[in-house]
């Protein structure tokens, strides 16, 4: 099993995400079972709740042909033995879902990162988990230069970095081109 990123909860239990599902561990960290996944979705991160010790927050996406991408956000406050309704992310603001972040603070900030409908790079944030959303583009930022939450300021919620993925060729081999942005406003400008 190929995880992609874990959580550690209380009691040393892993929440672990495989490109499909979430995964636990019970005793030990070698017996594992699955506590969401539904066959048609791709679970593209995790993360803890500062204020819930079992709560984790997951980003979850699919694809539709006609459509094009969708992205929801999912939260389990008992380490993911129940789970909330998906809740839907505006697909004119982000198609595909990359990353998400809860701000340490307590406060309850949310910031999504991905890429809108065209291919730019957009974060998003609610102060009322997913009901109400902000959008901010990020400046060249497109889909070869994927943008990912990095850290969330524990001192303050407005204090986001984000890491780029990107790969520019030089001398005939693709090199890593990325760039670490910081915004002090939530994401209005880096």
């Amino acid at each position: 099993m190929l995880f992609r990123s874990l959580e550690i909860l209380p009691g040393t239990k892993i929440v672990a995400r495989t490109e499909t599902a979430l995964v636990a561990s019970q005793s030990s960290w070698c017996d594992f079972r699955s506590i969401f996944g539904n066959g048609s979705d791709s679970v593209s991160d995790i993360t803890r709740d500062p204020m819930q010790p079992n709560g984790i927050v997951a980003l979850t996406g699919s694809y539709d042909k006609t459509a094009g991408f969708s992205s929801r956000i999912l939260q389990t406050t008992d380490a993911g033995k129940t789970w909330s309704a998906p809740v839907a992310i505006p697909s004119a603001s982000i198609g595909q879902g990359l990353s998400l972040d809860l701000a340490p603070s307590g406060s309850g900030r949310l910031y999504v990162s991905g890429l809108d409908p065209t291919g730019k790079g957009t974060i998003v944030t609610s102060d009322d988990r997913g009901q109400s959303w902000t959008t901010h583009t990020i400046a060249g930022i497109d889909p070869g230069a994927a943008p990912y939450i990095a850290q969330i300021s524990a001192k303050s919620q407005d204090t986001v970095f984000v890491r780029t993925d990107a790969y520019a060729e030089v001398d005939g081999i693709d090199t890593a081109n990325d760039a670490l942005l910081v915004s002090t406003d939530a994401g209005a400008t880096f």
